[in-house]
Formats: structure tokens, sequence, C-alpha cells
């Protein structure tokens, strides 16, 4: 899969992954794609998934690796990323779709928005043995599934040197990540919302947007 390959590409003579290679797995998973087909058809929300594809590469870089990953989410490989990097990005994506009417044929066109979910790989920099990739990829899920909660929404985080502590980290993420974060164990960034919750459902009652630059 991506994630093996570009790990892979990052060994040394010594077939050891450089150390110092940062990078951050992101998970995108649209929030209204059901809907897009009920009321325009499969075919419609096909047009939908190409579009946002479009623009999920076109805001990462020429580094970074897109895969589609399951009916309506993509994964993205950040190289040489850290959360700071990562937020700015998830945001440029999130608000580009939420702001998008997607041409779905026949002078029909649908709004959707996404949810985002990262985390830093190696997730703890002083432990980089601690969590492979696979648990990395985990716990962006888990940060997914954090944002999915308001929806139009990312969430994203990385270890601190007192998560290496921690015998099931992943575990204990998915379980308080609030009391964690509040510990100093993990480091979040996440999207900051209005006091009216801007889903994507409060979006498609403010009418036509102007579409994305």
């Amino acid at each position: 899969d991506v994630v093996t390959a570009v790990l892979e590409a990052e060994k040394d003579e010594r077939g050891q992954t450089y150390e110092k290679t940062r990078l951050v797995l992101m998970i995108i998973d649209l929030d209204r794609l059901k809907p897009v087909n009920d009321e325009f058809g499969h075919e419609a929300g096909d047009k939908v998934l190409q579009q946002v594809a479009q623009i999920v590469a076109k805001m990462c870089r020429g580094s970074d690796h897109v895969s589609r990953w399951g009916g309506d989410e993509f994964v993205v490989l950040l190289k040489d990323a850290d959360l700071a990097a990562a937020s700015a990005l998830a945001e440029r994506i999130r608000e580009s779709v939420a702001r998008r009417l997607f041409p779905v044929g026949d002078g029909e066109v649908a709004r959707t928005s996404c949810s985002i979910g990262f985390a830093t790989f190696p997730f703890i920099v002083d432990a980089p043995g601690k969590l492979g990739w696979e648990q990395t990829l985990a716990l962006a899920d888990a940060a997914l599934y954090q944002a999915k909660r308001h929806r139009n929404m990312w969430v994203g985080w990385a270890g601190t040197v007192k998560a290496a502590d921690i015998e099931d980290l992943l575990q204990a993420i998915e379980t308080d990540a609030e009391t964690l974060e509040k510990d100093g164990v993990i480091q979040v960034r996440r999207r900051a919302i209005d006091a009216e919750g801007d889903t994507v459902d409060r979006l498609l009652s403010l009418g036509t947007p102007t579409r994305d630059r």
C-alpha cells in the first residue's frame, strides 16, 4: 500500500528507516455523500468523489501521497511535516470542500463537507519505535472519529515524551484523549468551531457559496 511504499523509499543502504524522517498520516472522510447518492444517484456521488480528490491533490505538495481508501475516504501521507503543517493543510482542504458547489450533471450541483483526522509518524519523536505505522494510522482514524462528532472539522495529534510510558497508548487515546491532552501526554490541534456548529447541514441552509479560487 501507499504507506508501506513510502516508508520503504525512506530506508537507507543498511535497510533502516531514517529516524529523522517526519511524516503525518491523514484520513479525510466526506460527511454527506449518502444524501448526494440518494438525491442525485451514485454516479453523482462518484463525480463528487472525483472532484474532492482533485481538491486534495491540488492542495498537497508533489512529495505528498494521496490514495483513495474505502468508499468515501482518502489517506494522505505528508512527508517532512508536523502538526502545524498538517493543521494548515487540513484547514485548506476542509474550507475548499465546504465552499465548493459540485456539478453532478443536468445543471444540478451538490454540497458536502469533510472531516479530517491525522497523526504524526513517529508518533513520539523521543521514542520512534514505540508505535508502528499501522498503529499510527489507527490513531489518525481515532482523531477522525473525534472530528466526525462535529463534522466539517479536523483533529490531529502527536505524542509527547510522557506518552512513551503508557503501555497501550492507542487504547488510552481512544478511551480518554481529553484527559491525556490535559496531562500533557499528547499534543492536540483541532479546528475551532463557532457556537452555532459549522456543519454541512448549516452550510446548506446558507445558500450558494462563492466557489474556491
